[in-house]
This record gives structure tokens, C-alpha cells and sequence, in this order.
């Protein structure tokens, strides 16, 4: 391939603007925001606390109560949401902290997808304890793991950046596109209909409904749960679903199937909630299990669904008693069947059915604590697996997405045999633009082919917003909907992006845009534009020998979603408001 000529920025910064302390809420003031407290895994028990009384300084200090200490020295754990480092810098994690009597070891442990701990001996005065360390990628979580019984106190937790110097973000920038380097291909976008499914088919205004998520949207997947043999009605609402998605996009979407849980009588615990696969005198029962699926997917197919894609299992590495699960470990334990038998076991009972989708693995809850390698390496050089799917729920922070980078580069380094597919995220409560920025960083950082949003309709929620049909009293609007801001993050992408279209090369002068460039085969190009900062930018579009013929720009802000600003000015200089995104289609 050609290479292409790219100004490349020789000065690199993360966005987030560094403090001196780069820790938020380090000292408890703002209760337990910032911190996940983790315990009762393992037979582990800590009981964590806001101490008034016994504090170094300021209101309150964290009082954590070691109880029992597991198996493990992580089961007992608090993990702050992190931090931006600059890899290969050294950093000093600075802390007071004291115990309720006697010593009491703590570990402080810096990690990502790379490690690092020391042991602290914490007494029963306040005493300030510090460690150096060097940060080995750009985005890093502080965590303190409580592995010896006893009361310990923390407060004004810091990690000082030495070199600290404060950023400016540029107002300028140059984009070149080069369309003659091609990466990945796009297999295209989706959402879920899944739960709550009988709000949607008995709702009054489901016709506009589905006519905003197929055509509005765009949408080349649709993703449906296989619950063969544990509901009654178990195609009925699917093939709506199905139905309605082909009225609006005719044979252009595609059907990903994905199983939650099999039928109670295959489960461990008799429930499709929580348990796993049950075993008889032979072990694991994956026979019975294959002979389901198989039995499953032509039930479906008899009703006229044929998935294009199927997942024999949503979040093997999960397990509530809040809805549908079944706990997969990658290879088999003794407590645990292995994914990688079951998968096999599937593909021999699928070998004899003429139309077969192709296969997803392994869809755990999310990329970090090594479980995208854990549980896809088994399964790396099975030719039945056409692509590595996962979901987002752990592995970065949905707040600073470029959290996930280090993970999704990984993924693209070690598993670039097959194609990879993100099949189930959601960030509700987090801005808008953020999700346009999450869905650029994996389709750039990982070659990513595939984005699924998890909840196509769901009540409080979702892309769109779904009020109780059978309480419309209660209804916000007329209708008993409502677009979430989501829905045109989500839109920047799939309304203008379909199946077949390709990423090509692009760069960026100013390193605060997040962007990328696609090419379909008659000739569209299209970019999408992330300016996540607080500062208003110009960027210039440079685009060698693509002698445009039409061209049409589309941008949101907060207050204005989707506002339609007419085609590429004469200079080609394109304004990108603070927090906003912006997409550009123009045909040669």
C-alpha cells in the first residue's frame, strides 16, 4: 500500500489537563466518589467506611475493617477510577493513613494492562507513606488491596506528577485524509432489542419507533437473545423485531443471536438466573447443551429468523440472580465448564445445517484483568470463530475513554487474525459526546469492525427512551417516547457508515481531536470529528487528489442535535464547537 505523507505532531498530551495531584477525591471529602469499594469474594470480607472522627485532615478519612482475607490478595480490594500518566515518567504516590491498633500491611497496586505493588506497613499514628513508581502506560487506576486482617484509616491519597506543567489546547488544526490506505473493513452498527420486549410490540407508538431505529439510525445489525425453550413465546416478539427491521432496511440488516442463559434443566442450580451447566456422571453435560443450541437455531429459523451472527454466550465470566447467566470459565475447571469445549461441542452439532451463522467468541463482560485474552487465546486458531467479540464494562473508564486505548491496542496487536467486534456497551449517565469518542477510539485503536450499542428501546434509557404502554398516564410526551442524546452520538456514526465501507488513513495536527475517515465503494467519503475539549477549534481539511462533487456537514452541540450546516466552505476550514461532533459526507 501507498504511504502516505502525514504531518504528524511532535507533541503529545492527554486531554484531561493534568493537576499536580492527579487523584480526584483523594481525601474523602466528596464521600465515596471516584472509589469502587470491592469485597465478599472468596470468603473476603472488608467493610469499608467514612470515618468522622479519626481523621488527618479536612471532615473524614476512609475507614476500611478487614474481617477475613479471602483466597486472594485482590478479594478485598478499593480501586480509585484513575488517572493519566505520561508513559515512562515517574510518579509519587503520597498517602497518610493509620491503623486502630497494632500493624496492618495494605498493598497499593498501579495497573492497567501492566502492574505494579508495594506493601505498606501501616501503625497505629498518622504517618505520611510514599512510593515512586514509573508509569508504564497512559492510563493507569490506583488501587489499595486489604489482604491482612485489622482497621486501617486513609486520607489525602495524591499521586504527584513532578514535572507537572500546565496544558493549552491548541484553537487550530490540520486533517489529512489519505483514502489510498486502507485498514479494516466495517461490518457496520446495531443495538439490542432484548428484555423489555413486550413494552415495544404493545406500545402505540411503536410504528415511529421502529421507523427511527432502522431508518433514521441507519442500523446494519439488530441483535436478539435466544430464550428457545424458556419462554413460551419465545420467536413471537423476535420476529417482529426482525419483521420491522427488513421493512425499513430490506436485506441490508443482519441478525445477531446471542444466548443468556440455556433452559433451567441444563443448569447447574435448575434457574436460568445465576449457576452454570450441570454435570452428570460424565462431567459437563456439553452434549445435551450443542443438542439445544442446535435445536434452538432451527426453531428460529422455522420462524423465520435466521441469524447472520450468533454468540453462544452473553458475559460468560458473569453471574447474577438478576436476569439470565451461566458461568464459563475459558478452559474447565472443576466448578466450571470450559467455553472452549461447549464452543466445539456447538460447531459439531451445527456442521449439518445448511444455513449457519458465523461465530462470535467469547463476548465477556469486558476487556480488562486480562479476560479478552483469558478467554479468546483458547480459541485463536479455531477456524469455526469468525470474530472476537467483547462488551465494555470493565478495562477503562467510560467517563475518559481513551482509558480503554491501552487495552483495544492489545487487541489489535496480539489478535489481528480474526476480525473483532464490540457487541454490548451503554453509558447512560455519562455526556453524549463521550459515546461518539468510545466508538472512534475502538474503530481507530482497535481496527474495530462492528459496534453494537447494548439497549436499542429501553425504559430510562437507551437510544430511545420508552415510556410504560400500559400506564400512559405516566407518559413524559405525547407519544411515550422520547431520543436520548446518545441517539445522535450513536447516529454521527451509523447514519452515514454501512457494511463494506472501509477506514483509511487520517491525521490530526491538533493530538486533542479524535477522529476518522471512511471510504465506501462508490466513492463517499466520510469523516467524523470529536473535538471532546472546552476550547472552540478550526481545522482545515486537506484531502489530496478527491476532487469533490457535493459535500454536506453535519454537527451537534448540547442544545442543537444534528443541525444540517451545508456543504464543505470554499477554504475548507470547518469550526468545531467545544464538546461536540461533527460529520462530514462528500461524494466525488
Amino acid at each position: 500500500m501507498k504511504k502516505s505523507a502525514l504531518f504528524v505532531c511532535s507533541l503529545f498530551y492527554i486531554f484531561y489537563g493534568f493537576s499536580q495531584n492527579m487523584i480526584d477525591n483523594g481525601n474523602f471529602e466528596n464521600d465515596y466518589e471516584k472509589w469502587n469499594r470491592l469485597t465478599g469474594t472468596n470468603g473476603a470480607m472488608s467493610f469499608y467506611s467514612l470515618d468522622l472522627a479519626v481523621v488527618y485532615d479536612g471532615a473524614q478519612s476512609m475507614r476500611v475493617s478487614t474481617k477475613s482475607v479471602g483466597d486472594n490478595p485482590w478479594d478485598n480490594q478499593m480501586v480509585h477510577d484513575g488517572f493519566y500518566p505520561k508513559k515512562d515518567e515517574e510518579y509519587k504516590l503520597r498517602f497518610f493513613a493509620s491503623s486502630k491498633e497494632g500493624e496492618v500491611d495494605i498493598k497499593a497496586v498501579i495497573q492497567n494492562t501492566t502492574y505494579s505493588e508495594k506493601i505498606f506497613t501501616i501503625t497505629p499514628e498518622w504517618k505520611e507513606y510514599e512510593w515512586t513508581f514509573t508509569a508504564q502506560e497512559d492510563y493507569l487506576q490506583l488501587k489499595f488491596f486489604f489482604h491482612t486482617l485489622g482497621t486501617v484509616y486513609l486520607d489525602n491519597i495524591a499521586i504527584i506528577d513532578k514535572n507537572y506543567k500546565p496544558v493549552h489546547v491548541l484553537s487550530t488544526d490540520t486533517l489529512i485524509v489519505d483514502y489510498a490506505v486502507h485498514h479494516q473493513k466495517i461490518e457496520g452498527f446495531g443495538a439490542a432489542l432484548a428484555f423489555y420486549e413486550n413494552w415495544i410490540t404493545d406500545h402505540p407508538s411503536k410504528e415511529e419507533m421502529y421507523r427511527l431505529a432502522f431508518q433514521d439510525l441507519g442500523l446494519d445489525w439488530l441483535r436478539i437473545r435466544n430464550d428457545y425453550k424458556y419462554t413460551n413465546n419465545y420467536a413471537e416478539f423476535s420476529k417482529e423485531f426482525v419483521d420491522k427491521a427488513k421493512q425499513w432496511r430490506g436485506d441490508s440488516i443482519r441478525i445477531l443471536m446471542c444466548g443468556w442463559s440455556p433452559p433451567a434443566d441444563l443448569k447447574s442450580n435448575n434457574d436460568v438466573n445465576n449457576g452454570t451447566l450441570k454435570k452428570d456422571e460424565n462431567g459437563f453435560v456439553y452434549q445435551q447443551y450443542a443438542d439445544y443450541w442446535k435445536e434452538a437455531l432451527l426453531a428460529y429459523q422455522e420462524a423465520g429468523i435466521y441469524p447472520d451472527w450468533l454468540s453462544i454466550q452473553n458475559e460468560p465470566d458473569w453471574l447474577t440472580d438478576k436476569w439470565e447467566t451461566c458461568k464459563f470459565t475459558p478452559t474447565e475447571t472443576e466448578q466450571y465448564p470450559g467455553y472452549d469445549k461447549a464452543f466445539a461441542e456447538v460447531m459439531k452439532k451445527f456442521a449439518d445445517i445448511e444455513q449457519k451463522p458465523l461465530m462470535l467468541g467469547s463476548e465477556m463482560l469486558g476487556i480488562g484483568n486480562n479476560q479478552f485474552y483469558a478467554y479468546n487465546s483458547p480459541l485463536k486458531d479455531n477456524p469455526n470463530l469468525f470474530a472476537y467479540a467483547y462488551h465494555l464494562y470493565n478495562g477503562g473508564d467510560p467517563e475518559k475513554p481513551d482509558s480503554y486505548n491501552a487495552a483495544l491496542q492489545n487487541i489489535k496487536k496480539d489478535f489481528s487474525n480474526k476480525p473483532n467486534v464490540m457487541t454490548e456497551f451503554e453509558h447512560r449517565k455519562g455526556k453524549w459526546y463521550k459515546t461518539s469518542w468510545l466508538m472512534n477510539n475502538l474503530l481507530t485503536e482497535a481496527n474495530l469492525t462492528a459496534y453494537f450499542y447494548w439497549d436499542l428501546i429501553w425504559p430510562n434509557a437507551g437510544l430511545i427512551d420508552i415510556d410504560n404502554p400500559y400506564d400512559k398516564g405516566g407518559w413524559r410526551n405525547v407519544k411515550g417516547f422520547q431520543k436520548t442524546e446518545h441517539y445522535y452520538a450513536f447516529k454521527h456514526f451509523s447514519k452515514f457508515l454501512d457494511a463494506g465501507d472501509v477506514r483509511v488513513e487520517h491525521q490530526n495536527s491538533n493530538n486533542f481531536l479524535r477522529s476518522s475517515a471512511y471510504m465506501s465503494a462508490d466513492s463517499t467519503l466520510t469523516i467524523v470529528i470529536i473535538n471532546p475539549t472546552e476550547t472552540e477549534i478550526t481545522s482545515t481539511l486537506q484531502i489530496p487528489h478527491f476532487a469533490r462533487k457535493s459535500s454536506e456537514i453535519i454537527q451537534s452541540v448540547s442544545d442543537n442535535f444534528f443541525a444540517l450546516l451545508g456543504k464543505i466552505p470554499a477554504d475548507n476550514r470547518l469550526v468545531l464547537p467545544p464538546e461536540s461532533v461533527t460529520t462530514i459526507v462528500m461524494k466525488k
